[in-house]
């Protein structure tokens, strides 16, 4: 997966400065490697096991958010039974 910046077009200047930030870091712990292209620089993940990585914390956090909401919607229950 490739993704670019442009530097020339970008219409919000904060949402840049706060890619340009995530992005460094990411270069920083060697994530991401950039290559210029004219005025744009395209960032790609350096291991595609990223992706699984990735994945597998959404399913974990959905695993817990489904056990929050259902928590949640008992405790709601409960109270309304007073």
């Amino acid at each position: 997966m490739v993704f670019h910046v442009n530097y020339e077009h970008v219409d919000n200047i904060f949402v840049s400065k706060n890619i340009c930030k995530q992005l460094a870091v990411l270069r920083a712990k060697n994530l991401v490697v950039g290559a210029k292209e004219g005025t744009r620089v395209a960032y790609s993940v350096k291991d595609p096991l990223v992706f699984q990585v990735l994945d597998g914390a959404r399913r974990i956090f959905d695993n817990h958010l489904v056990d929050t909401l259902t928590s949640w919607t008992e405790i709601k229950k409960n109270l309304g039974s007073r």
